[in-house]
């Protein structure tokens, strides 16, 4: 498995992730499981009416619903054995501060889509917001219009494995712990990060994203709207390419507090990549030791 060579920029994975009291939600190969630990939890008045957002499989996608009740919602687990998609309504949301955990964990084998689009669905985790991970073949995708929270770690989490294609994030509003948006792509068919709204990582980074060497001649792509803001405690936006080009268009206001407001690094000085290209545009980044930091080792 490929991995990104600056770990010290991603959040620590948190006790709910490696188990924990949570809602989950299995395909059909472990249906008889669930069916009987939902009725069991019917029966001391636990069932599916006690959650306010949560997330159902119907017709082959899991629909979630419901708007966000803190102290009443419990992560959503979505983990079918395959491949993944998720779509939320207008009226779902999602608040697990009191209870805990992620709001959102999303397991694709062989792709995984998240949708919410124009709903702008509230979703907040104590953890982590949106924590999605893919595996094996597929692309990674994220669409979310409303405020996105992690309150200890990442607003938006994404990892796509080796053997897959491409990890697209589209967001408006992301709030992390740590970083606001972090995406590791170790894909062949690039990464994209796309902003309508401000983004703050508190403790991390703004945007933080790796795209691998597997990926040989697409690109990471990553585009902060005009008139928005991303903040990091580190870098506002801190991009890692190892395949293809690198474009960062930062058309709004990129901080960071400890080092750079736009930081981009292209290639590798100590290991081979298939980099090639790096571009920049900023239209107003600040930073505690530089606005920009670009740094070009591709071909």
């Amino acid at each position: 498995m490929t991995t990104s060579p600056a770990l010290d920029r991603l959040a620590p994975v948190p006790q709910s992730v490696r188990g924990g009291g949570r809602q989950i939600l299995h395909g059909l190969r472990t249906r008889l499981a669930v069916t009987t630990a939902l009725a069991s939890m019917a029966l001391v008045g636990y069932g599916r009416g006690a959650y306010a957002g949560d997330c159902t499989l119907i017709a082959g996608t899991y629909q979630c619903t419901g708007a966000a009740v803190d102290g009443v919602d419990f992560t959503q687990i979505i983990d079918p054995g395959g491949a993944v998609n998720v779509e939320a309504d207008a009226t779902f949301g999602i608040d697990t501060t009191t209870n805990g955990g992620n709001a959102l964990e999303i397991t694709g084998y062989g792709g995984l889509t998240f949708t919410d689009n124009d709903n702008a669905s509230p979703i907040t985790g104590n953890d982590y917001g949106i924590y999605a991970n893919n595996y094996d073949s597929g692309a990674l995708s994220i669409t979310s219009t409303g405020h996105v929270t992690g309150n200890d770690y990442d607003g938006i989490y994404a990892y796509n494995g080796d053997g897959t294609t491409s990890l697209t994030i589209s967001a408006a509003t992301v709030t992390g712990g740590y970083n606001g948006i972090a995406a590791e792509n170790n894909g062949t068919a690039g990464l994209s990060v796309t902003v309508s709204g401000d983004v703050t990582g508190n403790g991390g980074d703004g945007i933080y994203t790796f795209n691998s060497a597997n990926d040989v001649s697409a690109s990471t792509v990553i585009n902060q709207a005009a008139g928005t803001t991303t903040t990091g405690y580190y870098d506002g936006i801190y991009a890692i390419n190892h395949g293809g080009s690198l474009k960062i268009e930062a058309l709004g206001t990129s901080l960071g507090t400890v080092y750079h407001g736009v930081h981009g690094t292209n290639g590798s000085y100590f290991i081979p990549t298939t980099a090639t290209d790096l571009t920049i545009t900023s239209n107003n980044a600040e930073g505690g030791e530089a606005g920009i930091y670009a740094e070009n080792f591709g071909s």
